[in-house]
């Protein structure tokens, strides 16, 4: 069976990060506009309305150019396949 796998970005386009479930999303925790005009994005993946340990990111899209946008950071795909049985119970424990 295949269990869910951490992908890492570094300097990665923003299409990199294809969720692929229906049951993740990715919340905005923040945002922040530096010296250089570029909005810095913060958001962390969730499973089920549930926050996925050490799956954050931060996209950086620049004012002049935002087609130059890319993302850093991690999330996981595959969650399915580890948690896809698992009870609101276990989801709640866990927190």
């Amino acid at each position: 069976a295949q269990s869910a796998t951490m992908v890492m970005l570094r300097h990665q386009p923003v299409n990199a990060m294809r969720l692929d479930s229906a049951f993740t999303s990715m919340e905005q925790i923040s945002t922040f506009t530096d010296f250089k005009n570029t909005l810095h994005v913060r958001m962390r993946q969730k499973y089920r309305g549930y926050s996925v340990f050490a799956a954050d990111a931060v996209m950086h899209v620049p004012f002049q150019k935002p087609k130059n946008s890319y993302v850093n950071g991690a999330f996981y795909k595959g969650l399915d396949a580890d948690l896809a049985y698992a009870s609101s119970k276990q989801f709640d424990e866990a927190q």
